[in-house]
């Protein structure tokens, strides 16, 4: 049969319609990942600086303001005698930026705290601060009172506006055990005739750095009491930072560890953003109050007495009557622990000076429980995360309303943005507020989110009944996983405007009140328990993976043969900072010396002492570094794994770089983190240092905002209190995600790839269809030549 032109248009048409078929393939191939794609910069990241694998690449990035805050540095000097010496700025009291008053009577209240056993003695305020040099001197003031009670008003000469320092004695009677409160109060005036309350020269900034409480106290002695525990070895009104030595009868053995661990965990639960340290003595018991581990084997001295099973006492100290001593009793490591774990779920259950914790029992935990952790299978209440009052301000300007939360630090949102704020908000109503320019802002870690409008009108019961001076409004926001960190604080800011009358018309009005609602809710019902691992960014946003079992059953910790007393330190504050994570104790951790690789198989592993243990080959195999004779060697990577590395999505850092920076062997201080080499699901991170003695000053600083934005990858090396940190080897996923969303997101990260993927596809569905199609042309042709 001779093929004509007909024909081969026909064979023509056949083969367009073969690419128009992998044309449609290609479209489909694409379509479904596109648009996820296109989702991953923003949503992509998850808790602490990054959960997902973009993270691993850079650093997260926090406001100036939320890196200022938080770690109390409040100093405290000893005196003897039961006297100390107290000195907090107003940073310490958690003023996390200058305070601005401002308008003809602006005012704002500072909360501190007095500890139950102690009396003031002497006192004073140190102000620094600066005002508007337009304000009349002679009708302007600055005014100081304390418990609402006037301790002095400071006029405002012209001539010290740029900046003035001044001291104001405080009488010891003002201040009281228990709740306390600083109020700085603006009285400004710019004329003597009509004015606006408002104006902008009415204004005045307090330095919360440079400004500070100076407290000479006194303890009072008492009998010892186990009622008040867990006073006075930690007392919540202290406006200082906890500093409570665990005290060892001799060298302690693992079980001694694992007790103390229990402890430590617990106090720095109550601790949490005060601050903490746990400075570890052997042998001998230092001054001060403390907590003393004892067995029949390791006992002191001078506290010597017979014990008879798991139990713990209060006991005055044996060289200073106005200090005490917690014991924590058994007569085997088995039975010391159990006492621990026991006190540790104690408080407001004793009584007396000596209990028996034979029946004592504490909770068990499953992956993921942490008490402290929001739930992300259902919404939350803000009411169930602050307190009315700290969701509830006063005046034109109420300062910032804020709900603090943790979560778990490898949540992971992708393809969701982020958690779900559903907002209801109240504020006040009048003709003297414009409602145009007023809104109410939301922030999370001090970073802008949204700012929501405060409606002209209300709904519902407050928006239409007769003399309600208020309206309700609700509002949703989208909280950007970026934004998310093991420990949160969300907050909300009203800018109330004022409608201009004038100056002479009109009156603002008394006891504005704005609040949010207790019944708004969180909602990270979106998110799953997976992450990209190893990231030592989890481990100091909120101790991942070890926190993951909240009393720490899935996890061993390797130290030396003979721990130093800093070691022991190290050791037990990073067990605070577990239990300030999670608010569980770690009562189920255990300690090694030697490696067990049968008991490590099911745990992950922490490494805490001399830099020596990182000569461990067996353990150490699949660390980012290595320590031979002198040197610390960077690992390379294999060729096939050099290879594989071209596709992956985090940034792999120089090894020659790396080696540069970190200098040589005796000189390493940092942390690094790899696989486990007893089971491919769990992880070791290891916190060494060539210096032992320097790890409790290391270990301090984890928990700082500026550490916490630094840290990041499988490498990090102090130097100073800078961190810097390296991505040495691939990362790999941990946790469990559907196997749709696992290869979606895959894909997301590797857009090249999907192109290819999607080529392929487009090859594979549409060439076999065109020949298809092409077949069946051909016999309809041959069923037209037969006819």
């Amino acid at each position: 049969m001779t093929v004509g032109p007909k024909s081969n248009l026909r064979r023509q048409s056949g083969l367009a319609r073969g690419l128009s078929v992998s044309g449609l393939a290609l479209m489909l191939v694409i379509s479904p990942v596109a648009g996820a794609t296109a989702q991953t910069t923003s949503a992509i990241r998850g808790v602490d600086g990054g959960v997902q694998s973009d993270a691993i690449g850079s650093t997260p990035q926090v406001s100036a303001e939320v890196q200022a805050r938080m770690n109390t540095v409040a100093t405290v000097d000893r005196l003897g005698q039961g006297q100390r010496h107290v000195r907090a700025s107003l940073r310490d009291l958690q003023v996390r930026q200058s305070v601005r008053l401002r308008g003809v009577d602006g005012e704002v209240g500072i909360p501190f705290g007095g500890r139950a056993d102690e009396i003031l003695k002497s006192g004073r305020l140190v102000l620094d601060f600066g005002y508007s040099p337009a304000m009349l001197p002679d009708l302007s003031s600055l005014t100081v009172l304390i418990n609402d009670e006037v301790v002095r008003s400071v006029p405002l000469p012209k001539a010290g506006a740029d900046r003035t320092r001044i001291e104001v004695p405080i009488d010891p009677s003002l201040i009281v055990p228990g709740d306390n409160r600083l109020n700085l109060r603006l009285i400004g005036h710019y004329t003597r005739d009509c004015e606006d309350p408002l104006h902008s020269t009415l204004w005045a900034n307090v330095s919360n750095v440079r400004s500070y409480l100076d407290l000479n106290f006194q303890k009072v002695g008492g009998a010892p009491n186990l009622q008040t525990y867990p006073a006075p070895f930690y007392d919540a009104h202290d406006i200082a930072p906890l500093r409570l030595p665990f005290v060892f009868g001799g060298e302690p053995s693992n079980g001694d560890l694992e007790a103390a661990a229990a402890m430590a965990s617990a106090f720095g639960a109550m601790a949490s953003y005060r601050g903490f340290s746990f400075p570890a003595s052997v042998g001998s018991l230092p001054d001060g109050d403390s907590i003393a581990f004892m067995t029949p084997d390791h006992m002191l001295p001078e506290l010597a007495r017979t014990i008879t099973g798991p139990s713990a006492a209060i006991v005055r100290h044996p060289r200073d009557p106005y200090s005490t001593v917690l014991l924590i009793m058994g007569r085997d490591a088995t039975e010391l622990k159990q006492a621990a774990a026991g006190l540790a779920y104690a408080q407001g259950s004793l009584n007396g000076d000596y209990v028996d914790l034979s029946g004592g029992a504490a909770p068990a935990y499953g992956p993921n429980s942490a008490p402290r952790w929001l739930t992300i299978d259902r919404p939350v209440r803000l009411g169930d995360l602050a307190e009315t009052k700290n969701l509830t301000g006063m005046g034109l300007q109420p300062g910032r309303l804020a709900a603090t939360f943790r979560l778990a630090p490898d949540l992971f949102f992708w393809p969701a943005e982020g958690a779900k704020l559903n907002a209801i908000y109240n504020y006040p109503r009048g003709e003297w507020m414009d409602r145009e320019r007023s809104r109410l802002d939301v922030t999370v870690n001090g970073q802008y989110v949204r700012s929501l409008p405060l409606q002209t009108r209300g709904f519902g019961f407050w928006g239409k009944e007769p003399g309600v001076t208020s309206h309700r409004s609700t509002a949703t926001a989208t909280l950007p996983a970026y934004t998310l960190f093991g420990k949160n604080e969300l907050g909300f800011t009203y800018d109330l405007q004022v409608s201009d009358p004038g100056e002479c018309v009109g009156q603002l009005p008394k006891n504005v009140m704005s609040s949010i609602d207790p019944g708004s809710t969180l909602d990270f019902s979106g998110a799953h328990h997976a992450t990209r691992m190893p990231n030592l960014a989890l481990f100091t946003g909120g101790g991942f993976p070890f926190t993951r079992t909240p009393d720490l059953g899935e996890t061993a910790v390797l130290m030396g043969a003979n721990p130093s007393a800093g070691e022991i330190e190290a050791f037990l504050n990073l067990m605070g900072q577990f239990g300030d994570s999670t608010g569980a104790a770690a009562t189920r951790v255990a300690v090694m010396r030697t490696l067990q690789p049968s008991r490590m198989a099911d745990k992950d592993i922490l490494v805490v002492g001399s830099a020596d243990l990182a000569r461990n080959d067996q353990l150490f195999e699949d660390a980012p570094v290595g320590f031979r004779n002198e040197r610390v060697e960077v690992a390379r990577l294999a060729p096939l794994e050099r290879f594989f590395g071209w596709f992956a999505p985090e940034r792999r850092d120089n090894p020659e770089d790396i080696e540069t920076a970190v200098g040589p062997a005796n000189g390493f201080e940092g942390l690094t983190s790899f696989p486990s080499p007893y089971s491919k699901d769990r992880h070791v991170v290891a916190v060494l240092s060539s210096q032992p003695d320097a790890l409790p000053q290391l270990t301090s600083l984890l928990p700082t905002a500026d550490a916490k934005a630094q840290i990041r990858g499988d490498l990090v090396v102090r130097s100073g209190t800078e961190f810097k940190a390296y991505q040495v080897r691939s990362t790999h996923w941990r946790g469990e995600l559907p196997w749709w969303l696992g290869i979606s997101y895959w894909f997301a990260q590797r857009p090249f790839m999907l192109a290819l993927a999607a080529i392929l596809a487009a090859v594979l569905i549409g060439f076999p269809l065109y020949y298809s199609l092409k077949a069946h042309g051909r016999r309809r042709l041959a069923g037209s030549d037969h006819e």
